[in-house]
């Protein structure tokens, strides 16, 4: 293992390196009982930060920050050693043990016990098992998990003839979606609470995520109070994956090499009209009335005026950072409620003058390039003059770039969330919600959720309401280990039972890119969110108001770059500490058949490879198919049996969909209901 130096420069004087010094030393705890180590290291960190508070220091923030971070590292099996000279060493941990998932999924234990620590969190889940009085009855949590012991009865009465049913009547399973006001019409519950509280039993934290988010139960209406069986999120697709996009067969690169050796006409009309339609949707009024631009684009626009907008561009970008704070840049992440008049407001404020000005030089000296290329040139001819050039060649992967990123954001999604609730995890359930997260009926409430709702960048940059297609043609996910096999190995349906081709397949395939088929480990999750505040507070007090602001438009991945611009402003690596290591495997399933030329607008109409008629009657063949396929094989097996009958609802509960929640202050006992 190589050895890391993590000495934070926010700590400069003797005394808080002695300080930090003997916390690090403090939190080397050794010993075989893994909880009473961790124990051991919460009561330490609670004492530190407690003590240090009192120095009333100006390197309180500093050392209160770099103290945390080094503890969550610490708890991500990062091994840590103060030297005398007040050097801080590490050794990142490793992932060549004999029991790596163990060790990965220690890792994700961490950051989501740090966050069940939270007593917002910790409220949350003792409400939801306590229950409440609500139309129906008294009605908790619990009763929405089936007893596996039930489950078993059942079972053992199918296979015996006894109980005069078959296997298939033992399961019903059906979507349920979620949003903010939706309740449980046999509990009484609010859906968006009984999902959360079943997103806390995975093994990693629970993270909102920026844009899109589509929330969805999957229940079982042949069981009681119809159990949830599995929970999924459809969610904005991440801006760029190299695997995915190879997939997809929309890289540039890609599209370059297939058109030099067939340089077909029509992608030169579409060229322009991508660059054209581009430049229509951005709002230009304000560059119009300063003479920066001609009320008609002339067929090839002047250099120097390229290199105006071009400055304009980075004093808008600096007239930002410089009012961090300031509301008019508050643009949100949702549109509700947002008016014609907020849309002209965004569009003018300094972030997307920036965005805009920038964009607009980019999108004509595209252009220039394209027109001087063609001058004279027959259209059958123009892509091959067109690519004979390294100019050339550069400004047609830029114009499928800007084609990818007017569907990237809504007609392709990641499953951020995809699995089963115990006992039907036992039974392959995390298989059929992969499978009904790629069903008409989920395409068809994307639809009918997005279709109408604008698009809150494009929609800033155009100073007007603009709304796109929201036609689900991809769906992109992970594994969470980065472990093959998992549960979207062989997982899939044959379109022909949904009326589709007979010899299509909705199918999650395991995709690569050259040697490249891992997503890079890069992110934040390693970090819980007191260490994540302290960091915000120590780069508030060094700097008149935060360099990232989390404002919607301001780029990708806001946590990322705050947490980054704060660990490099403690004086940490922020390139080592945000590689926590833990790669994912990454799959993809079409929805269509023509998925990259319909999502460069190549073709207009996306050609679904299953009917969208009578979509809810699709879910039930699609369950059918994951009951013959996976499930209805693993009732009869004896290993089944001693897995559902760990389930029971019986007080005192032992059940696997319950939240376990970590030991908070180690002093007290636990009063948790029973």
């Amino acid at each position: 293992m190589s050895v890391v130096d993590i000495t934070p420069k926010a700590v400069k004087t003797a005394t808080s390196k002695r300080l930090l010094a003997q916390f690090v030393a403090d939190l080397s705890v050794a010993g075989d009982d893994l909880e009473d180590a961790k124990s051991q290291r919460l009561r330490v960190r609670k004492n530190f930060v407690a003590h240090a508070e009192r120095l009333k220091s100006k390197e309180t923030l500093g050392l209160i920050a770099s103290a945390l971070v080094i503890a969550d590292l610490v708890e991500q099996g990062w091994l840590i050693k103060p030297k005398r000279n007040g050097r801080v060493l590490a050794h990142r941990p490793s992932d060549d043990d004999e029991e790596i998932r163990a060790h990965k999924r220690r890792r994700y234990h961490a950051a989501r016990d740090s966050q069940l620590r939270h007593p917002a969190t910790r409220a949350f889940v003792e409400r939801m098992e306590r229950g409440t009085l609500t139309s129906t009855g008294r009605h908790s949590i619990f009763s929405l998990m089936r007893d596996g012991r039930h489950l078993q009865f059942e079972i053992s009465g199918a296979l015996s003839g006894a109980s005069g049913k078959s296997l298939a009547d033992l399961v019903r399973p059906y979507i349920q979606f979620v949003n903010s006001t939706a309740q449980c019409a046999i509990t009484g519950l609010a859906l968006q609470d009984v999902w959360r509280y079943f997103r806390h039993t995975w093994s990693n934290p629970y993270e909102s995520v920026p844009g899109r988010s589509m929330l969805f139960l999957v229940r079982d209406g042949a069981a009681p109070n119809h159990p949830v069986m599995g929970i999924g999120a459809i969610s904005s697709a991440a801006v760029q994956l190299d695997a995915r996009d190879r997939f997809i067969g929309w890289l540039g690169e890609d599209i370059l090499a297939s058109c030099k050796l067939d340089p077909k006409p029509e992608y030169a009309e579409w060229a322009i009209a991508t660059i054209d339609k581009a430049l229509k949707a951005i709002y230009r009024q304000d560059f119009l009335e300063k003479g920066l631009l001609p009320a008609k684009l002339p067929k090839h626009v002047p250099p120097e005026l390229i290199a105006k907008l071009q400055k304009i561009a980075a004093k808008a970008r600096d007239d930002h950072y410089a009012r961090a704070g300031a509301a008019l840049n508050k643009a949100g992440g949702d549109a509700t409620g947002v008016t014609a008049a907020d849309w002209l407001k965004y569009a003018r404020s300094s972030l997307f003058t920036f965005k805009r000005a920038r964009e607009i030089a980019t999108l004509l000296e595209t252009r220039n390039t394209l027109q001087a290329a063609w001058d004279g040139v027959a259209k059958q001819k123009r892509m091959e003059v067109l690519l004979s050039s390294a100019s050339g060649r550069s400004a047609f992967v830029k114009v499928v770039r800007l084609a990818r990123s007017m569907t990237v954001g809504t007609e392709i999604a990641d499953l951020t969330v995809c699995g089963a609730v115990p006992p039907y995890n036992t039974l392959l359930g995390g298989k059929l919600v992969a499978m009904l997260a790629a069903s008409p009926e989920v395409v068809l409430e994307y639809r009918r959720r997005y279709e109408a709702v604008p698009s809150i960048i494009a929609s800033s940059m155009a100073g007007r309401a603009i709304v796109r297609p929201a036609n689900l043609a991809f769906i992109g996910t992970t594994s969470l280990y980065g472990e093959r096999p998992n549960q979207y190995d062989r997982t899939s349906y044959p379109c022909g039972i949904v009326g589709g081709p007979e010899e299509e397949s909705v199918r999650y395939r395991y995709l690569t890119s050259h040697e490249r088929n891992r997503t890079s480990g890069v992110g934040t999750f390693q970090f819980g969110r007191d260490a994540k505040l302290a960091i915000e507070k120590y780069t508030m007090s060094i700097t008149n108001g935060r360099r990232v602001n989390n404002v919607f438009g301001e780029g990708t991945s806001p946590k990322l770059r705050s947490l980054r611009d704060g660990l490099n402003a403690l004086g940490f690596s922020s390139e080592e500490m945000l590689q926590h290591g833990i790669e994912k495997v990454v799959y993809g399933a079409t929805l269509v058949s023509n998925t990259a030329r319909y999502l460069l607008r190549l073709d207009e109409t996306p050609n679904y490879l299953f009917s969208l008629d009578e979509a809810e009657a699709s879910t039930a063949k699609i369950a059918q198919y994951w009951f013959e396929r996976w499930a209805s094989s693993r009732m009869g097996r004896p290993d089944t049996e001693q897995k559902l009958l760990a389930h029971t609802l019986v007080r005192p509960i032992r059940h696997g969909a319950r939240v376990v929640l970590p030991s908070n202050d180690e002093d007290q006992l636990s009063f948790r209901i029973e």
